[in-house]
């Protein structure tokens, strides 16, 4: 399987925390969560969690049948790396099932990503996005990859 990621950068970790309350919301479950920083974080207690700005780390989260913006996915998964205030948010996507997307859509949904976590920073390509070669597109442009 093809990993297609979306990677988000220079995220401040209240929009993080904010972005995942949504997704947990708007998901029909949530089917892992582990964490670096919280070894306690659990599937029968993630909702009560708080992000820590002092610690670095991860947080993941799997979840099934989800709907962001307009667009729904059957799985997917997001990674929320913590390091010195320089926070990125990755969401990963089997890419034969983003594919059937169409392209504008899934760039537009994107760039809505981008701005409700309040960065203009976005990578997205084949597992790892921010690798130039494996990209479709990003904040600045066109990738070398045609989608």
């Amino acid at each position: 399987m093809e990993i297609l990621e979306l990677l988000l950068d220079k995220v401040k970790l209240e929009n993080c925390l904010n972005l995942t309350k949504v997704l947990i919301e708007n998901s029909e479950e949530v089917l892992n969560v582990n964490s670096t920083i919280y070894p306690n974080l659990s599937r029968e207690n993630y909702k009560n969690f708080r992000f820590d700005e002092t610690q670095n780390g991860y947080i993941y989260f799997q979840f099934k049948n989800s709907q962001i913006f307009e667009l729904k996915f059957e799985f997917f998964e997001l990674y929320i790396l913590i390091y010195n205030n320089e926070n990125e948010l990755t969401l990963s996507f089997d890419f034969n099932e983003v594919n059937k997307i169409p392209l504008q859509n899934f760039i537009d949904f994107c760039k809505k990503m981008a701005n409700a976590l309040n960065t203009k920073f976005y990578y997205c390509g084949l597992e790892p996005a921010q690798d130039t070669s494996t990209q479709f597109f990003t904040y600045n442009g066109v990738g070398k990859i045609n989608w």
